[in-house]
């Protein structure tokens, strides 16, 4: 092959005339490429300079030797029909296979073969591009595809790929394993869309694209933070980094996403915790601090900021800083009690006063720890403060009041449940005639004159433990063997795992003197009320009766009017001698229960005040719901008469429809009844006052002053309350609680 020539005389005129040098090297020469002329048998009639560049075979190697012998391969050979498709067709053909140069170097060409005739001859002209570079290119950027690919499917985050709409393009296993979706699930898909199961407003479409924007126009990683949807449906929360990148011209959206529920529900439990140390800190008053020794930095906590009163913005954060809040009476101390920690590397506590910027002074707890380095020098310090002005406070205040209660003029005693003193006061030992030392070696009821104070010390103990408290009075006898009566309020407590009875103790003998003389003289007024009244009825029936009389025979008009304001003023004398009688009727009367017919009362007290004028024009409004009741009759009436007829007698003239509305309502021990009215109202400053004896509010309507008095009274006496809510010129409603059986009030 390598010593053939060929000679171009061979050839007709014409051909020859298509292979002359000068003609050829003009055409071909400037070509970068193998540029051959073969006849129809393979032969190569004619070589380009690129040629032997190329392949490393020179015209003379080439011209004359066939093809296939030359360019294709031994395995190629196979491929020696195909260059002869151009003879077939008559036409072009492009082919590729593998050459070895003269060198041993094997090239990829690429092939373009034409076929022509001249004068009669058929030729072929196969021109060759040496592709080798591109196609370790094609290698290379498929091995590197295959890379990223590798390391895409295994990043530890999922991978999507969005285009400029916002749609997936792709995404990669760890994708598919955070939301349960398949790429080919999704692929097309708005992201958003995937995400929240279609169930999305515009404005997370918006923001997402906003996103994108952004990004395309800054050239920067955005990221954005939602709520997502599993394709189970769950919700978990998700982050994402999106970058752009161009392909082919266009953005596209590169993202990294990680699941971050399991992330925030733990930064949410870190400022739930450091939320709970904070407040831990601030309730207990204690702070914590660290000092860096070696750059003389300390840190303190928000609570020790509190406590000492210094922003973080105005401490400097240095021992001298620290210093300057100690008060000024304490440095040398403090300073000291560090310095021998220092020196001796062992921890401190001691207790200090802080002078505050706003002048208040706070006593402190303050505890240290120190740490070396390996050379044994101190480097770090960290520990906690302290308020303990409370503390201190209430020591001083338990200090103040065990002298209180100790200097106290009532007795003061503790006791156990074996009934054995375990404290008395200086007054108890007076009141008693015993030392403290003989009165905590006796039992409480060794002072009672009754015979059964053992014997009945069990049972006070379980009542008093049910009750918690209870004021009883009770004869005891002193040292020297003299009874006076004693009054003791008792309460049941635990203090340190014991159960207390704590008693608080005083004389009243001068007070059951005083009763006693109170007792006399109420009775001796009872008395002379009863009999002045008694006296008094008589006579004013008698001018009644005489004045009645003189009505129907004088006729003159002056004394007929005087005969007329002498009965107003004897009659108002006559009430107010009913009224006392009620007084002390109610002071003195026992109650006596009996069962309650409410709508029969109140028909009855309605019956005997329709005679009021203009009665007829108020509507009455009525509703009872009470059954079984039992109380004192009379005093409930009374009640019910004075309130009823108050607000009849106290309607507004103003208003074109008065009302009383009577409400009545029954539980299991409570009965409730309300009055209410819309009538004159009763002015706020002296809604206190109507309760008081021969209190009347006003001058403008005529009344003893006795009316309510009484009902508060009689309501006191059968254990029940009374309250009152007006307003003037809007109404009055009295509201009454009545227990059901209730005891004499004594």
């Amino acid at each position: 092959m390598a010593g053939k020539e060929f000679h171009s005389t061979t050839l007709e005129p014409e051909t020859q005339l298509l292979f002359k040098p000068l003609i050829f090297d003009v055409l071909l020469e400037t070509v970068d490429a193998v540029v051959l002329i073969s006849d129809k048998n393979g032969r190569i009639l004619r070589s380009n300079i690129a040629t032997t560049h190329i392949t490393g075979y020179s015209a003379r190697e080439t011209n004359g030797s066939l093809f296939s012998d030359i360019f294709l391969l031994e395995e190629s050979k196979s491929q020696k029909a195909k260059y002869f498709k151009p003879l077939q067709t008559k036409g072009n053909f492009r082919s590729q296979n593998i050459l070895k140069t003269k060198n041993d170097k094997l090239k990829l060409i690429s092939w373009n073969h034409k076929y022509f005739n001249a004068a009669g001859q058929e030729f072929i002209i196969s021109s060759g591009i040496d592709i080798s570079w591109q196609h370790e290119a094609e290698i290379v950027i498929k091995e590197s595809e295959q890379r990223i690919k590798t390391i895409i499917e295994n990043a530890p985050d999922g991978v999507i790929v969005l285009d400029a709409k916002g749609k997936i393009t792709d995404w990669n296993y760890k994708a598919e394993q955070i939301f349960g979706w398949e790429a080919d699930e999704v692929t097309g898909q708005a992201l958003y869309d995937v995400l929240t199961h279609g169930n999305h407003d515009a404005a997370q479409t918006t923001a997402l694209l906003n996103a994108l924007h952004v990004a395309t126009r800054k050239h920067t990683r955005r990221q954005i933070e939602f709520k997502a949807l599993h394709k189970t449906g769950y919700e978990i929360d998700v982050a994402v980094n999106i970058s752009p990148t161009k392909l082919n011209g266009k953005y596209i959206f590169i993202g990294f996403l990680r699941d971050v529920t399991e992330q925030k529900r733990a930064n949410k439990a870190l400022e739930h915790k450091t939320a709970q140390l904070d407040e831990a800190q601030k309730i207990a008053h204690i702070g914590s601090w660290e000092w860096d020794i070696t750059a003389n930095k300390i840190t303190w906590t928000d609570e020790l900021h509190r406590m000492f009163g210094v922003s973080r913005e105005n401490f400097a954060g240095s021992y001298e800083s620290y210093m300057q809040v100690v008060h000024p009476d304490d440095r040398e101390f403090v300073n000291k009690a560090i310095q021998q920690s220092f020196e001796h590397k062992v921890p401190f506590n001691f207790d200090h006063r802080i002078l505050r910027s706003d002048g208040s002074i706070r006593s402190i707890y303050s505890k240290g720890n120190i740490e070396t380095d390996i050379d044994g020098n101190p480097v770090r310090m960290t520990g906690i403060a302290q308020d303990v002005t409370h503390f201190y406070k209430t020591h001083q205040t338990l200090q103040f009041t065990q002298f209180s209660v100790d200097k106290a003029s009532d007795a003061v005693f503790w006791v156990q449940e074996n009934a054995r003193f375990i404290y008395v006061n200086e007054s108890a030992c007076k009141m008693f005639g015993y030392s403290q030392e003989e009165l905590l070696t006796m039992h409480v009821y060794e002072l009672e004159t009754s015979t059964h104070g053992k014997a009945n010390w069990p049972k006070f103990w379980e009542e008093l433990k049910i009750r918690k408290s209870a004021l009883v009075e009770s004869s005891v006898r002193r040292k020297d063997g003299t009874i006076f009566p004693l009054e003791i309020n008792t309460s049941y407590f635990q203090y340190e795992g014991k159960e207390i009875k704590v008693s608080y103790a005083r004389d009243i003998t001068e007070r059951k003197q005083n009763e006693q003389k109170i007792k006399t003289a109420n009775n001796d007024l009872s008395t002379f009320i009863y009999r002045c009244t008694h006296d008094l009825k008589a006579p004013l029936s008698s001018i009644l009766g005489l004045v009645n009389l003189a009505e129907t025979e004088v006729t003159d008009p002056n004394a007929l009017e005087y005969l007329v304001m002498i009965k107003e003023c004897t009659a108002k004398l006559n009430n107010i001698l009913l009224m006392l009688i009620q007084t002390m009727s109610v002071r003195d009367n026992k109650v006596a229960a009996t069962a309650i017919n409410f709508h029969n009362s109140v028909s009855e007290i309605l019956d005997s005040l329709k005679f009021i004028p203009d009665f007829s024009t108020i509507r009455i409004g009525l509703h009872i719901d009470a059954a079984e009741f039992y109380s004192d009759k009379s005093l409930l009436t009374c009640i019910l008469q004075n309130i009823i007829e108050n607000a009849i007698k106290y309607r507004n003239l103003a208003k074109e429809e008065p009302w009383v509305k009577i409400n009545i309502q029954q539980d299991k021990e409570l009965v409730y009844i309300n009055i209410s009215d819309n009538g004159v109202g009763i002015e706020t400053a002296l809604q206190d006052r109507i309760f008081d004896l021969f209190y009347r509010g006003t001058s403008e309507y005529k009344g003893s002053g006795l009316g309510l008095y009484i009902v508060k009274s009689a309501v006191e006496k059968l254990g029940g309350i009374i309250g009152v809510e007006s307003a003037p010129g809007q109404g009055t409603l009295f509201k009454i609680e009545l227990p059901s059986n209730p005891k004499p009030i004594q």
